[in-house]
């Protein structure tokens, strides 16, 4: 029997804790900016506004934000569908001149999907590297550990929502990988004849429909991990459902 196509909306309801009726899920204010700026929404196609207002019909009048599964199903438009890239890292840019015309192709791939800087800000940022002496005789910066720190700052400070995502994937794959290495670390002292569990086979249906729907992007300077989230680690701290 052919399997079911898996939903990765179906898979967060079910994880979602539910109110005591069982059949809905309430949000906080505060989860609402959260899951936008955390990775759940595709800022790059929806403005924060758009967001916000598509909660509008299920807030209650304590403020608080009611949906059960069909509402809770109206969000899908607004998750973020595509791949998970490893983090843009300053720190591998290579050493030498950067002419402009290279620091504009890097802003575009690199570092506007990883921060809320504006190009603008960019710029001036390049400028005041110059002024320090960062810089030939072509007016080419120089990139060298302190313009990379220079650069590591600015997208640590001002991450876009898309950066955070991309690390707390690369969180959860490492300490997914670091618990992987103790269990077959115990299950080979232990004979055991390896195989899959219910977890680990929902998991492996979660990545194949994160890859299969995927759309072809350009090539950038990150490096695609091809892993899939498991949306409940994303929770705001303190138990909020965030979904």
């Amino acid at each position: 029997m052919a399997q079911q196509p898996f939903d990765p909306m179906e898979y967060i309801w079910e994880r979602l804790p539910k109110n005591k009726d069982g059949k809905t899920v309430k949000y906080l204010v505060g989860d609402i900016p959260y899951l936008y700026h955390n990775g759940f929404v595709d800022t790059l196609k929806f403005s924060y506004k758009q967001w916000e207002t598509a909660f509008i019909p299920f807030k209650q009048t304590d403020g608080t934000y009611l949906l059960d599964k069909p509402s809770f199903f109206t969000l899908r438009i607004f998750r973020y569908n595509g791949p998970s890239h490893a983090a843009f890292d300053p720190a591998k840019l290579r050493d030498g001149a950067w002419p402009d015309n290279e620091l504009e192709h890097l802003y575009q791939k690199s570092i506007r999907p990883s921060t809320s800087i504006t190009k603008e800000i960019f710029w001036n940022s390049v400028k005041a590297l110059k002024t320090a002496g960062f810089v030939n005789d072509k007016a080419e910066l120089i990139c060298n550990e302190r313009v990379r720190k220079q650069l590591s700052y600015l997208l640590d400070k001002f991450p876009s929502p898309r950066r955070r995502l991309e690390k707390e994937v690369f969180r959860i794959k490492n300490a997914r990988d670091a618990g992987t290495a103790l269990q077959q670390k115990n299950r080979d002292a232990s004979n055991f004849v390896i195989g899959k569990t219910q977890k680990e086979s929902e998991m492996e249906q979660f990545q194949k429909l994160q890859s299969s729907q995927a759309a072809p992007q350009a090539q950038t300077a990150h490096k695609t991990e091809g892993e899939a989230l498991d949306l409940k680690s994303l929770r705001k701290p303190g138990g909020k459902v965030i979904g």
